[in-house]
């Protein structure tokens, strides 16, 4: 038994068909490619925004300072950096049981502090974002750590620098 050899042949109708089948491919690539699309850096306005922190011990917003870097401590972002804070007295609701009421009745061992922050917020995207990502809402639990304190509070004013 012989091996034949064949040779490959092409013909006319092959070069065509190959023709074709670029052209096509040539042409939807050239419908759906991308525009020539420009992506801009995004923007940062600098914006504050206050947290509450609440029931924290007596004394500690004496440790407290403008221009101390803050961050969240469970999950490490930085946050921005102190304006301004604000003692304010802690309060609970106790029952009044002679009248029948509740009333918020002051504790000494703890204060609330209203914690004024600068941070540069990025501007594109759905949500108020600081550069290092921790997203800022009115209502967002906050975990803040400075340097030589901590608290749990919640952010409860934005200003934007930009709104008119």
């Amino acid at each position: 038994m012989e091996q034949e050899n064949k040779k490959l042949k092409i013909s006319v109708f092959d070069v065509i068909i190959v023709l074709l089948v670029a052209a096509a491919a040539f042409a939807v690539f050239a419908i759906l490619k991308p525009k020539d699309v420009k992506v801009a850096a995004p923007t940062t306005v600098p914006t504050e925004f206050t947290v509450e922190l609440v029931q924290v011990p007596k004394g500690a917003a004496d440790l407290i300072q403008p221009g101390d870097a803050v961050r969240d401590s469970t999950r490490n972002y930085d946050i921005g950096t102190v304006v301004s804070h604000e003692v304010l007295p802690y309060t609970a609701q106790v029952a009044d049981e002679e009248n029948l009421t509740v009333k918020n009745a002051v504790l000494d061992r703890y204060d609330n502090i209203l914690l004024t922050i600068q941070s540069n917020m990025l501007t594109g995207g759905s949500a108020l974002t600081t550069e290092s990502g921790y997203q800022i809402t009115v209502g967002t639990k906050v975990y803040l750590a400075g340097p030589c304190y901590a608290g749990t509070g919640y952010v409860i004013a934005i200003d934007r620098g930009d709104a008119e």
